[in-house]
């Protein structure tokens, strides 16, 4: 019998994940990790064994180098029949040290897969899809460097991700995973970040209800799906390598079941927390959603740039 997976046992594998990349120490994953798990990633290429894909990771740390790493835009999915996904966006720091004074920053896609196994479940593969690198790239010790701002060419690999192939909305089409309604509301973020950077407008699609409208800042105000999709996906062509990094700071369920609002506060690579150690965010959406199909699907979406902290949310001014 399959024991069925929560959410947040999901996300776990992905919090022990990140915690042993960020500090080199792999004790928590003995076991969680299957002996098989495939590490199939852009930058240190394609990998089988445990032992492999722990030297591999294990390189991005060094008592000579600190490694910062924050995940975020979290989506878990099952289908019942002893096989889960679970994605996050993840930003990176390399510094000196032990300094926080990062010389090399990163941001990937991260999609791990989990089967149930006699003994529970076991990651039996990490997916990592770099996406952009800058700074003192030396730093990044054996790594094969993303295509850069002008997007794959003729020449480069080929992708290790191909949203329509490999996102786990498209993987696990029948998500058996009981989440609360915050939590799919939450996951609705995730699933528009994903299709916007990943380039997969069949996703970005889903996003929206048709009578959407909203403040699209440089675009202006959009009004309708058409509009909407289709403008985003020409605006996107020219930014291959953004990434939205999103952290839900609100979320309003009304008591209809149906509508809700979320506030959710945008990371900016570079300038995540103050001085106090305060996270900070560079703008934020306020968000109007309606559960259709059984989707939550945003009727009004308005992108507010303008720094705050968590402190001092912009609703509560």
């Amino acid at each position: 019998m399959i024991t069925p997976l929560s959410r947040s046992d999901a996300l776990s594998f992905m919090e022990t994940l990140r915690k042993s990349w960020e500090s080199g120490h792999w004790a928590d994953t003995d076991c969680s990790v299957a002996e098989t798990v495939k590490l199939k990633s852009s930058h240190k290429g394609i990998l089988h064994g445990k032992s492999a894909l722990i030297t591999a990771l294990r390189e991005d740390t060094s008592s000579e180098k600190h490694l910062n790493l924050v995940t975020s835009n979290f989506y878990a999915a099952a289908d019942g029949e002893g096989t889960a996904m679970v994605s996050a966006y993840l930003y990176g720091e390399v510094a000196p040290g032990a300094k926080y004074n990062p010389v090399a920053l990163f941001g990937a896609v991260l999609r791990l897969t989990l089967k149930a196994e006699s003994d529970g479940w076991k990651l039996t593969e990490v997916l990592i899809n770099i996406g952009w690198a800058e700074g003192d790239t030396d730093y990044l010790v054996n790594w094969r460097l993303p295509p850069g701002q002008q997007g794959w060419r003729p020449g480069d690999a080929p992708p290790v991700l191909v949203s329509e192939l490999d996102s786990p909305w498209h993987c696990i089409a029948q998500n058996q995973i009981k989440a609360t309604e915050e939590e799919q509301i939450e996951e609705s973020y995730s699933r528009y970040s994903w299709g916007i950077d990943q380039n997969d407008f069949s996703q970005f699609r889903t996003c929206y209800t048709l009578d959407a409208c909203g403040q699209f800042p440089p675009l202006g105000p959009l009004k309708g799906l058409h509009s909407i999709v289709g403008s985003l996906k020409e605006f996107r062509r020219h930014w291959p390598w953004m990434q939205h990094y999103g952290v839900p700071l609100k979320i309003t369920l009304r008591t209809d079941g149906t509508t809700a609002e979320m506030w959710t506060g945008r990371l900016i690579p570079g300038q995540i927390k103050n001085k106090n150690g305060e996270w900070m965010y560079g703008a934020h959406y306020r968000i109007e959603l309606r559960k259709e199909e059984g989707l939550w699907k945003f009727s009004w979406s308005e992108y507010v740039p303008g720094w705050f902290s968590e402190e001092n949310p912009p609703f509560l001014n």
